[in-house]
């Protein structure tokens, strides 16, 4: 099923080439897929749309790491009980705006929410709003009470609530139910006279393949506290390029390199390995010949085999090398288990919930390859000397 849990990014931050103080310039990714919240869906168009825009939560240094706290609420408001369920009631802080001035009320977050959970906008991350409950007109239940009001109600309360509203997709954005204006192919956030911005930076220029400037928001509420006035990334996927530019000071701040280059950055103060949370798997097509003419239990076999056969340990450790560790399952590490508390759901994956996951012992892989030739014999394929015939 899975392959790595992918749970480390290197990045490079510290050029002392850097000319100005209060500019910076980062390469994450090429040209990005989205910049509208709603649609996105990747790691660089979520950098980008958490510099652009805000929430009701945003996430803020804290002494045992990043934490949650208000943004465009005044406080994290506690749920309580109405007809068996949960209603979070937010206030809007006063005087918050957007970038072009205009006030920011309750309800640009109801149109933004239903705009970003709607079958005709068809974004991946729809279903982050499965948790709110709906109305009878298939709406979300969220209701602007005045424009500094918001109430929410969800089926039953939900832990991670808040999470949630710090993620891009429940950011609101202006107009979002004037169709003239914000399109559901996400032109608008690629255009800065369009891209109305609301949190603490402002897009300023947009070149394809080339480049996005963001610069300082001065009508986003904290904007006091928002250090660096301009932010450039510039767009590129080619690693060896990018590292060139770094090292000649051009980047202050780069995530990818030539993996030539792992063993000597590790040595170097630049370099820092950070947690991201991420699986990568590989997708079967059950209607390929290697399933023809098996039943549902026989591709079972089959899959959970070629799971086995996949050396995830020598993956991690010969190839990507750069701190990910082995996957046990389609939860990577860092997540917690709220029928576990204190622990991560890894601790307690598998069949069982005992940690032993579902692809075997990534430390075994001798006994891992023994079991998936005896599944495949299982299924119908001669093996003989650890090969399988007509697989």
């Amino acid at each position: 099923l899975t392959l790595t849990s992918v749970v480390a990014l290197a990045s490079c931050g510290s050029n002392k080439k850097n000319s100005s103080k209060s500019s910076l310039n980062v390469c994450i990714a090429s040209t990005p897929d989205h910049v509208d919240p709603a649609l996105n869906s990747a790691v660089d168009g979520a950098t980008l749309a958490v510099h652009l825009f805000a929430g009701l939560v945003r996430y803020v240094p804290g002494q045992n790491g990043l934490e949650l706290a208000p943004d465009l609420a005044t406080t994290l408001p506690t749920a309580t009980a109405v007809d068996g369920k949960a209603k979070y009631t937010f206030t809007l802080r006063d005087n918050i705006t957007f970038g072009d001035g205009t006030p920011i009320v309750a309800q640009d977050f109801v149109d933004s929410w239903n705009r970003a959970a709607s079958e005709e906008l068809g974004a991946d991350y729809s279903y982050m709003f499965d948790v709110i409950d709906r109305k009878d007109n298939g709406k979300l239940n969220v209701t602007a009470v005045d424009t500094k009001t918001l109430e929410v109600i969800l089926p039953v309360e939900v832990p991670y609530f808040y999470e949630l509203c710090a993620f891009p997709a429940y950011m609101p954005i202006k107009n979002a139910s004037n169709s003239n204006v914000i399109d559901n192919d996400g032109l608008w956030a690629k255009n800065p006279k369009t891209l109305i911005a609301s949190g603490a930076y402002k897009m300023t220029t947009y070149e394809k393949d080339v480049k996005i400037v963001l610069e300082k928001n001065d009508s986003y509420w904290d904007a006091n506290s928002v250090k660096m006035d301009k932010v450039t990334f510039v767009l590129s996927d080619d690693d060896s390029n990018i590292y060139s530019q770094y090292m000649t000071g051009e980047l202050q701040f780069i995530d990818t390199y030539p993996q030539t280059m792992q063993t000597e950055l590790e040595r170097t103060a630049d370099y820092h390995n950070m947690g991201q949370l991420g699986t990568y798997y590989v997708s079967w097509n059950i209607n390929s010949s290697v399933f023809a003419g098996k039943n549902q239990a026989q591709q079972e076999k089959i899959r959970k085999a070629i799971s086995l056969l996949i050396d995830r340990k020598d993956i991690v450790e010969s190839v990507t090398k750069q701190g990910q560790t082995p996957s046990t399952g389609f939860v990577g590490e860092g997540l917690s288990d709220s029928a576990y508390p204190g622990s991560d759901f890894v601790d307690h994956n598998g069949l069982n919930r005992d940690g032993k996951g579902y692809c075997g012992d990534a430390n075994d892989y001798t006994s891992n390859k023994a079991q998936a030739l005896t599944l495949l014999q299982e299924v119908g394929y001669t093996v003989t000397n650890g090969r399988v015939s007509g697989f």
